[in-house]
């Protein structure tokens, strides 16, 4: 069984690859050349991904719950930003 410590930061970082992966795809349909350096972060984000469940599941979860909790952090508040943008509705004039 998988604990949420280590399950809830997982799915961020999953959300997170699957947003930047419709962006390349996006990109790729409209024919745009100039951006290699997001496919380039996407893949060697789910390199990182698939070496925490690695870890994870052969006896290292404390350090695969670190790994995958330093890239889910700055994505949970950005998400909690655009929530509470939504929530406001601030006036930015």
């Amino acid at each position: 069984m998988i604990k949420t410590s280590f399950l809830i930061p997982l799915i961020t970082d999953c959300i997170g690859v699957l947003v930047a992966l419709y962006f390349i795809f996006e990109d790729y349909i409209k024919q745009y050349s100039n951006n290699g350096s997001l496919a380039l972060v996407t893949l060697g984000m789910c390199a990182w991904l698939g070496i925490a469940y690695y870890l994870y599941t052969h006896s290292y979860p404390k350090i695969a719950s670190i790994m995958v909790w330093i890239p889910a952090i700055p994505l949970l508040l950005y998400g909690f930003i655009l929530v509470l943008m939504v929530v406001t509705k601030p006036d930015f004039r």
